[in-house]
């Protein structure tokens, strides 16, 4: 499969000239939403609005990981990738995530539950194994020091509920709202968690300041300058910084500053931001040593489900519960944890939940189950500065 960040690269950088997805994902959203909320097959709904047409058809099936339809015109090999692209398209515009998998290169792609071994090695700078060698000369050698490291197989998974006028909306109407639900609450879930310092466990990766210690924020000139400070030193082959875009707000009217703002970049590194990253954290990162993967979304919908009506955030009613309904971490349920429909567990955290029905409320539950993960290959290569308010 062609790498994935590549092709995105391509159809953003040059929208003239690449071939554009084809919105195979955003109909077949459609297609399962809307058979979701009514009693019949997601088939029927391709066959009505988009005139029975097999990739989309195909990609519905692949979306609700159903064996696809032996009768598509694509390989599934080239489902997925469009599928993706189209996906990453969606996300980029509002994750941080998402923007430093295109940048940097290791942007991987796999079937949920993979768990894809990465070469870990130190910083740059150390003793090269090349030389300059006069005829007959010996060719030096010298042992790269590698270490096994690892993208840990993770998930993250959320349901929205949405009202049934979703079905009187045009194709196009429909096919927008879908993809802006759901993009938007994962982009909040996974660069809220890329921004933070908890380590890995076996529920999501670590984020980008776990293991380092931040810098504290003096204003805006000296913040800058530990960041680049911090780029020079790793060595970064693709400098990015990360920020809030609130931060940038007073750096538009600076004429030092707006034209590399117009152009996403920040001083010599490329700016990556989003409205789900933390607002008081700078980070800068070698986007090269940043690998990730991702899996086609795993899309299902559902007009007669009976859900627990609680997010995963610090407030209750939350599913970010421990086992006595006291509040976990924010953002993660653990298993066999979160309120379930019988109503355990039970406690402080989950005060105010209630129930509802999808058929006794004419609404349609969507959920999306995504695999995700990510790690540093590089030791090194954040620095962070914390507390910025300017």
């Amino acid at each position: 499969m062609d790498d994935i960040a590549t092709l995105i690269r391509q159809r953003s950088e040059s929208p003239q000239n690449a071939k554009q997805p084809r919105r195979l994902l955003a109909r077949a959203l459609v297609a399962e939403a809307l058979a979701g909320r009514g009693d019949t097959y997601a088939a029927a709904i391709v066959e009505e609005r988009y005139r029975g047409a097999a990739e989309i058809r195909a990609a519905t099936d692949l979306l609700t990981r159903s064996a696809v339809a032996p009768h598509s015109t694509s390989s599934v090999a080239g489902l997925v990738q469009s599928i993706l692209v189209e996906w990453e398209l969606a996300l980029a515009p509002v994750s941080a995530l998402e923007q430093l998998r295109q940048l940097g290169g290791r942007a991987f792609t796999a079937e949920p539950g993979t768990r894809l071994n990465v070469p870990v090695r130190a910083p740059l700078g150390g003793a090269s194994g090349t030389g300059w060698i006069a005829e007959n000369g010996v060719i030096p050698v010298v042992a790269i020091g590698l270490a096994s490291g690892a993208l840990q197989p993770h998930k993250a998974a959320g349901i929205v509920a949405f009202t049934n006028e979703l079905d009187l909306a045009t194709n196009n109407q429909a096919e927008k709202i879908l993809i802006e639900l759901l993009s938007e609450d994962l982009a909040a879930l996974l660069d809220a968690a890329l921004g933070d310092a908890l380590p890995a466990s076996d529920r999501r990766p670590a984020g980008l300041l776990n293991g380092i210690t931040p810098v504290a924020s003096v204003d805006r000139d000296t913040d800058l300058g530990v960041i680049y400070a911090g780029l020079s030193a790793m060595k970064a082959r693709v400098p990015a910084i990360v920020a809030h875009p609130a931060r940038l707000a007073g750096l538009w009217s600076d004429p030092g500053f707006a034209p590399l703002l117009a152009q996403d970049k920040l001083g010599p590194a490329a700016l990556v931001t989003s409205y789900f990253w933390p607002a008081g954290t700078l980070v800068g990162i070698d986007a090269a040593a940043f690998a990730s993967v991702m899996s086609v979304p795993e899309i299902r919908a559902s007009k007669s489900a009976a859900l627990t009506m609680a997010s995963a955030d610090a407030v209750a009613p939350t599913q970010s519960v421990k086992a006595d309904g006291t509040l976990d971490v924010p953002g993660e349920v653990g298993s066999g944890l979160g309120i379930h429909v019988s109503g355990q567990p039970t406690g402080a955290a989950t005060a105010g939940v209630f129930g509802q029905s999808m058929l006794q409320s004419n609404a349609t539950a969507l959920r999306l189950i995504q695999g995700v993960s990510w790690a540093l290959v590089r030791t090194g290569s954040v620095v962070a500065v914390t507390g910025a308010a300017w």
